[in-house]
């Protein structure tokens, strides 16, 4: 049996797929632990101290309030998701980074 050069050498991009995937996920905790630092600083009485995570939960599952103002600009509110999408994707480059990493 013939084994590939990634193989040979301890699998270096199984590993760094396993690294970013751990960064990638450990995003959405760290952003409500910071946010609840953050809100407990900033507010000026305790029950507002999760306000920015609420806000941040509310706005995240419940898209009635964007597709309401949406369809009063006349624009679908799913192209507007999916334009956005495809924006962020071109602006940060994806597929040259993902090329880079292949070719590492």
């Amino acid at each position: 049996m013939r084994y590939s050069c990634a193989m040979k050498n301890g699998f270096p991009t199984v590993w760094l797929l396993a690294l970013v995937n751990a960064i990638a996920l450990s995003a959405s905790p760290m952003m409500m632990l910071i946010g609840s630092i953050i809100g407990a600083r900033l507010a000026s009485s305790e029950q507002l101290a999760t306000l920015p995570i609420a806000l941040l939960v509310v706005g995240t599952a419940d898209y009635a309030p964007i597709e309401e103002e949406c369809s009063q600009l006349g624009i679908d509110w799913k192209d507007l998701y999916f334009l956005r999408g495809e924006r962020v994707l071109r602006e940060l480059d994806v597929p040259g980074f993902l090329t880079a990493v292949v070719n590492l």
